[in-house]
This record gives structure tokens, sequence and C-alpha cells, in this order.
């Protein structure tokens, strides 16, 4: 895989700074990548960068596609659904958001989700909450500025 550090932390940035989506977490800080610390409330997210490689179907060099997963972490289904709202309106590339995203040696062309999967109640050992995971997939493209 690529190091596309800079493009998630790009991304992270669009979204702590949302009021709207802070909001709905349980602070701004409440954005995690992509481990959380053990001490977490909820909710919250976490990034992870999911898979990499040449985009067959773009032109141009230096394109390639990336997967994004953004996890959603909350003791509500309401709660999991509002915030992957507020991410389709935070993060839809040329959709939605008029620019790209673009850091140092990149420039992101495009993000859709692909999919978003309830996955599953997870218990919290030290306090017995029932937490709903959410995950929500990103194709990203992405063209190398250098």
């Amino acid at each position: 895989m690529s190091d596309l550090s800079e493009v998630w932390k790009g991304i992270r940035d669009i979204l702590v700074a949302d009021s709207t989506l802070t909001a709905l977490l349980a602070d701004s800080s409440s954005v995690y990548e992509p481990d959380p610390p053990d001490d977490v409330d909820f909710p919250m997210l976490t990034l992870m960068q999911s898979d990499d490689g040449p985009v067959t179907e773009c032109t141009g060099y230096g394109e390639f596609a990336a997967q994004l997963q953004i996890d959603v972490w909350s003791t509500s289904p309401r709660t999991n659904e509002q915030i992957k709202s507020r991410l389709d309106e935070l993060l839809e590339i040329p959709k939605i958001r008029a620019t790209a995203i673009t850091t140092t040696n990149y420039n992101v062309t495009n993000v859709s989700r692909s999919s978003a999967n309830f996955v599953g109640t997870v218990e919290i050992e030290k306090d017995g909450k029932l937490i709903r995971h959410l995950a929500t997939e990103w194709d990203v493209k992405i063209r190398k500025t250098t």
C-alpha cells in the first residue's frame, strides 16, 4: 500500500472541522486513525486505509484508487445513521464538495461511498454499554502531484 497518511489527514481535518459532525460525536477529537485510546467516549469514528492499487479505467500518469473505511461506533442506530448521512455530505467529491482535497504530494479527485454495513453490536467490558458498529467504505481516486 502507498503511504497516503497525508491524504487521510486531509480527510480527517475535514471531519473534525465540521461543527455539525462534531456535535453528533462525543467531542471534536473523537475521530481516530485507526485505533482509539482505551478510555474512549461514544459516539466516535475510526479511519483506516483498506486497499489501494492502479486505476485501469482512469487516464493520466500517477492516478490510482484507494479505499478508506470509516467506522461509526455509537450506542444508537439512529446516531449511526445521522453520522453516516453527514459523512456523505462532507466527503462526496465532486458531487457535494466543490473542491478536491489537496495535500503536498497528492490531489484527491473523487470520493464516493461504496457501502455502509451494520457489522454488529459489541459489549464494552468496563461499563456494559452496547456499542453498534457501522462500517462505511469509501472509494478514493488520487493523483500524485510530484
